[in-house]
C-alpha cells in the first residue's frame, strides 16, 4: 500500500467544512511528522492545519498528544512487519521449507525491501533511541519482544 508523505498533502485554505481524512491517512502522516521533527517538537495544530483539518480534529479522533503517537507507532510497526513476512514468504521455496539458509536470505531481503518503502520507522528509531523514554519503553514491549 503506498503511503503518502507529509510534504505531498496539499497545504490550501478551505472553505466550509474541511476535508474529510481517513484515520489510516492521517497516521500515516503523524508517523512521519514524529520522525521528522520528534515527539517533542511535532505539534497537533499543525499536523492538522497541513492537512487542512480544522485546530480540533486531531484530538477530538485520537485524544492526546501521547495517544495519536502510540496509534500511529502501532500502524506504521504493524504494516511494515506483515510486509516483511509478506515478502518473506513470497520469495522462500514451498517445495523446500527447511532451508534455514534460504529462509535467512528471504527475511533480510524481505526486511531492506520493506524498510526501503518505510524510511520514517528508521528515522523515528533514530528519535526514540536517543534516550530512554516511556515511547521507547512502548515500542521495545510492543514491537520488538514479540519478535
Amino acid at each position: 500500500m503506498p503511503t503518502t508523505r507529509i510534504d505531498q498533502v496539499p497545504h490550501h485554505e478551505t472553505r466550509g467544512r474541511p476535508r474529510i481524512r481517513q484515520d489510516a491517512e492521517i497516521l500515516d502522516l503523524a508517523l512521519q511528522a514524529f520522525a521528522a521533527q520528534g515527539y517533542e517538537a511535532m505539534s497537533l495544530r499543525s499536523l492538522n492545519a497541513q492537512l487542512g483539518l480544522s485546530h480540533g480534529t486531531i484530538s477530538q479522533r485520537f485524544g492526546t498528544k501521547e495517544r495519536l503517537y502510540f496509534a500511529a507507532v502501532d500502524q506504521g510497526f504493524t504494516s511494515f512487519l506483515a510486509d516483511i513476512e509478506e515478502r518473506r514468504r513470497a520469495a522462500l521455496d514451498p517445495t523446500d521449507p527447511r532451508d534455514d539458509l534460504a529462509d535467512l536470505r528471504a527475511t533480510i531481503r524481505a526486511y531492506l525491501g520493506a524498510a526501503l518503502l518505510r524510511p520514517e520507522l528508521g528515522r523515528l528509531m533514530n528519535q526514540e533511541g536517543l534516550f530512554p523514554t516511556p515511547r521507547l519503553q512502548y515500542i521495545v514491549e510492543r514491537v520488538m519482544m514479540p519478535l
